[in-house]
């Protein structure tokens, strides 16, 4: 970043002294081959050299200090109303590199650069490095990390670190999925913990366990406190409509009333002790509670039943009651 700072000072310099002229080149795209131990002053069309930026023109300077690769890259500064943009080349190259935009005290900030760049505020530097391949051909993991307690071997493309390390990442576009690791400590660990005050941590493990209010998550989701929903969808294996079927041995009221004397609950339901100690699942409880209603259906029908026997043998007696105080009178007489 220096150097760069450093040359665009060399050349706004240079155009001062020698008065250079304004070349109209708008449509081409010189490539830096096409230079030799010169400095340009060009006006261009943005598009025909492919800059980022705003508007349909800029300026561009070209500084080409040597003849071949022995003097190192050409260099083109552009300026539109976008900003400052940089980009370079080999002296013999017949195309330029990408275009990377310059810094300035009201731009967002972008950083990029072989060995990375740092940004200072007081006593806590801002720091971001990457890796960049010599020719030219990509990125490598990147870190960041807000004071001297980071990592400058980073196993992840983005990884932050340090006393306060907070990371939003709002939308991930990409070609792949993202990898988010979240860590109070500027250690790679494979338990890590983030939030605020003990207890109300989020918290995953190595084994691919999430703990919210907990630290020792035993499942893939373990939650110590109230989930408030809007609706809980649980997949399960089965379903106790075998009840209504022929072949289904339905228990009689004295078998359950036997089964309640010697365990103290329902068949199929866990008791007060199995519960307190193993909590329970809501799916498996869900269908056992659903077979004892069905149960009960077919008890309730087989009462019905029962009730409806039982009123036409009540009409019976009730007949037979009217014939013999009938007879009881002719008896009288």
């Amino acid at each position: 970043m220096k150097t760069k700072i450093a040359m665009i000072a060399f050349m706004a310099i240079s155009f001062v002294v020698t008065g250079q002229v304004v070349r109209d080149t708008r449509a081409e795209n010189t490539p830096p081959s096409g230079y030799n131990r010169e400095v340009k002053y060009d006006f261009k069309a943005r598009e025909a050299v492919g800059v980022p930026g705003f508007g349909t023109y800029s300026g561009m300077m070209t500084f080409a200090p040597w003849v071949d690769n022995s003097g190192g890259h050409h260099h083109q500064l552009n300026f539109n109303a976008g900003g400052i943009y940089y980009r370079n080349g080999l002296a013999s190259a017949t195309t330029w590199g990408n275009w990377s935009k310059i810094l300035t005290s009201n731009s967002d900030i972008v950083l990029e650069g072989i060995y990375g760049a740092e940004l200072k505020r007081g006593i806590y530097p801002f720091k971001m490095h990457w890796s960049y391949s010599d020719d030219g051909t990509g990125y490598g993991p990147a870190w960041i990390h807000t004071n001297t307690r980071g990592t400058t071997h980073p196993t992840m493309f983005l990884q932050t670190s340090g006393n306060s390390a907070n990371l939003r990442v709002n939308d991930a576009i990409g070609l792949g999925p993202m990898t988010v690791e979240l860590g109070k400590y500027p250690v790679v660990d494979t338990n890590t913990w983030v939030s605020g005050a003990v207890g109300e941590n989020s918290y995953f493990n190595n084994g691919g366990n999430v703990g919210i209010g907990t630290r020792t998550p035993d499942s893939k989701l373990a939650v110590n406190g109230t989930i408030h929903s809007k609706e809980v969808k649980v997949d399960l294996v089965g379903w106790p409509d075998f009840v209504f079927e022929e072949s289904y041995n339905l228990p009689t009221l004295k078998e359950v009333e036997d089964h309640i004397k010697r365990k103290g609950h329902l068949k199929n339901i866990p008791s007060v002790k199995e519960v307190v100690k193993n909590g329970v699942l809501l799916g498996e409880m869900n269908k056992n509670l659903l077979q004892k209603i069905e149960e009960l259906t077919l008890y309730t029908i087989q009462q019905e039943k029962e009730i409806e026997k039982l009123k036409e043998k009540n009409k019976e007696i009730k007949s037979l009651s009217e014939r013999l105080a009938k007879l009881e009178k002719l008896l009288e007489k």
